[in-house]
């Protein structure tokens, strides 16, 4: 699966497993985790909660634009410099693959970093998840 298309629970789901302390379910659709055996699971969704993304976003310097951020074009009828229409996020360091690792969604800024994590922790792709 492509990391840039993973959302919602999948997503959930990649960004605790590359957490990696904690058990990790999925449960209609969500991801559930749980750190010690003696707890209960709980709901995990740092691609809506920003309790749970702030400080994945913040231990991994991950930079967050807006949609209105301006972006270079290219060649044809739209080049030039003009808002990218999405929210961006990034990171200025290498991930598992070498390169940078980046993140897109067009309503969430939330989803674009965890989007950008999950790549950092696991490159472009990840292996698809039986629920």
């Amino acid at each position: 699966m492509k990391v840039s298309e993973l959302q919602e629970g999948l997503l959930d789901y990649w960004v605790a497993k590359a957490l990696g302390d904690r058990e990790i379910s999925m449960r209609d659709g969500k991801c559930e985790s749980r750190f010690h055996p003696d707890f209960d699971f709980h709901l995990f969704s740092p691609t809506v909660a920003w309790h749970e993304a702030g400080p994945i976003i913040q231990a991994n310097n991950i930079q967050i634009g807006p949609p209105t951020g301006a972006v270079h074009r290219y060649g044809g009828p739209n080049a030039g410099w003009g808002p990218s229409g999405f929210w961006s996020a990034c990171t200025w360091h290498a991930g598992v693959d070498g390169k940078r690792a980046f993140g897109h969604d067009k309503d969430s800024p939330l989803v674009a970093a965890m989007r950008c994590y999950v790549m950092l922790k696991f490159g472009r792709e990840v292996p698809e998840v039986t629920q």
